[in-house]
C-alpha cells in the first residue's frame, strides 16, 4: 500500500523551496565569490587612488560595502524570482503516493488536474530537511514532501524506501537547516570591508595624507624658505633652475629660476620682466594662449606679477602659473605646471606652496 500524502503549496513552502534552489546552486555560489575577488580589487583600487580625506571616505564608507553587498543583493534578487516563478502552483493541492519503485503526483490547480509518475532514477538528489524532503529534477525544480503531512511512520516508510532506490551518494540528510552559506557570506563581507578599512588607512596616511604635510626648503641665493608637499621629490626639469621638484605621479611640478636685476637695465621694473617671460613662453609652446597678468601678492607680502598660459609641448597638454617677483636683488620666476586636465584640481597645491614663501628664521 503507498504511503498517502496529501498536501498544499503554500508561500511559505514556496519559499522554502526558492532558498533551497539557491543555497544547492553551486554555480551561483561560484558567481559569487568571483563577483566578491572584483569587487575587493574594483573597491580596493579606488580607495588607493582616493587623494583627499573626503574621497577615501566615500571609498571606505560607499564604494566598498556597496560593492560587497551587491552579490548578496542580486541572491535576495534570485529568491524573489524563483519564488514568483512558482505562483502559480500557489494554493495548489499536491497529492503524493508513494510506491516502492516510483512517486506519483496529482495536482490540483484551479483550472486543471494533472498526473505525473517519476522513477526514483528520475531525481538525481533526494534532500531531507527539518520540514520537508526535497526529491530534485533539476537545478531549478524540485518536488517539495512537507512532512507536516506525514506521519511517523510514513517518514520512516519513506526514508527505507528511499534507502532501497536511490544510491548513497544521492540522498542527504540535513535535519538542521543550514546557515552556512550565510555565514560564509558574512565572513568574507565582514573580512573583505575590514582589509580594506585597514589597509587603505595605512596606505592613505603613508602616501596620500603627505600631501597635507609639507617640508621646507631654502630658495637658493636668499634668505627666504619655501615649503611644498611630503610627496614631492627633487627632479630634473631645467638645466636652469635653482630649484625644482615635484609629484611625477600627479603630475604636479615646479621649478625657480633666479636672474640677477643687474642684468636688465636701470630702468627694467617687474612688470617688464613678466611681459618678456610671457612672450618667450608663448614662442616656445604650440597653439600658446596666455591670460592677461595681473598684480598679487605671495609668501609674506611679496609683490608679485602672475599670469597663466596653456598649450602643447612634445603633444602634451600642459598649462601654467607664472609668478614673477623681486626678491633682494634678483628677479625669480616660480613657474607651475600640470596637464590642462587636471590643471583645475592643483592650481590650490601651487597657490599654498607660493602663500608660503617667508623669510628663513
Amino acid at each position: 500500500m503507498p504511503i498517502h500524502i496529501e498536501t498544499v503549496y503554500t508561500k511559505e513552502t514556496l519559499g522554502r523551496l526558492a532558498r533551497f534552489s539557491v543555497t544547492k546552486n553551486k554555480t551561483l555560489w561560484i558567481l559569487y565569490i568571483i563577483a566578491e575577488l572584483a569587487a575587493m580589487i574594483l573597491s580596493f583600487s579606488c580607495v588607493m587612488t582616493a587623494e583627499t580625506p573626503e574621497e577615501f571616505f566615500l571609498s571606505v564608507v560607499l564604494i566598498a560595502p556597496g560593492l560587497s553587498l551587491a552579490f548578496p543583493f542580486i541572491i535576495m534578487l534570485k529568491l524573489l524570482m524563483t519564488r514568483d516563478r512558482n505562483k502559480l502552483v500557489d494554493g495548489s493541492l499536491n497529492i503524493y503516493d508513494i510506491y516502492d519503485d516510483r512517486v506519483v503526483l496529482t495536482s490540483n490547480l484551479s483550472n486543471a488536474t494533472g498526473q505525473s509518475v517519476y522513477s526514483f532514477q528520475s531525481f538525481n538528489k533526494i534532500y531531507e530537511t527539518k520540514y520537508a524532503f526535497y526529491l530534485s529534477l533539476s537545478k531549478y525544480q524540485a518536488l517539495i514532501i512537507d512532512k507536516s503531512a506525514m506521519t511517523e511512520e510514513g517518514i520512516v516508510r519513506f526514508r527505507d524506501i528511499i534507502g532501497r532506490n536511490v544510491l548513497k551518494g544521492k540522498y542527504k540528510l540535513k535535519l538542521k537547516s543550514s546557515i552556512l552559506p550565510l555565514i560564509i557570506s558574512a565572513v568574507v563581507i565582514i573580512s573583505f570591508l575590514a582589509f580594506n578599512t585597514v589597509y587603505g588607512f595605512m596606505y592613505f596616511t603613508n602616501n596620500v595624507s603627505d600631501e597635507y604635510k609639507v617640508k621646507t626648503f631654502v630658495i637658493p641665493s636668499t634668505e627666504f624658505c619655501i615649503s611644498v608637499p611630503s610627496s614631492w621629490t627633487e627632479l630634473d626639469l631645467n638645466d636652469a633652475a635653482s630649484f625644482q621638484m615635484g609629484n611625477p605621479r600627479k603630475e604636479q611640478y615646479m621649478i625657480i629660476i633666479s636672474e640677477p636685476v643687474a642684468d636688465f637695465g636701470y630702468d627694467f621694473e617687474l612688470e617688464d620682466y613678466a611681459d618678456a617671460l610671457g612672450e618667450y613662453m608663448s614662442g616656445n609652446i604650440d597653439s600658446a594662449m596666455k591670460s592677461q597678468a595681473a598684480e598679487t601678492v605671495i609668501g609674506t607680502n611679496i609683490k608679485a606679477i602672475q599670469f597663466e598660459i596653456e598649450g602643447s609641448i612634445q603633444g602634451i597638454d600642459a598649462k601654467y602659473l607664472v609668478t614673477c617677483a623681486q626678491i633682494g636683488d634678483s628677479y625669480y620666476q616660480f613657474t607651475a605646471w600640470s596637464l590642462q586636465s587636471e590643471y583645475e584640481n592643483v592650481v590650490p597645491v601651487f597657490n599654498d606652496i607660493l602663500g608660503s614663501i617667508g623669510e628663513n628664521i
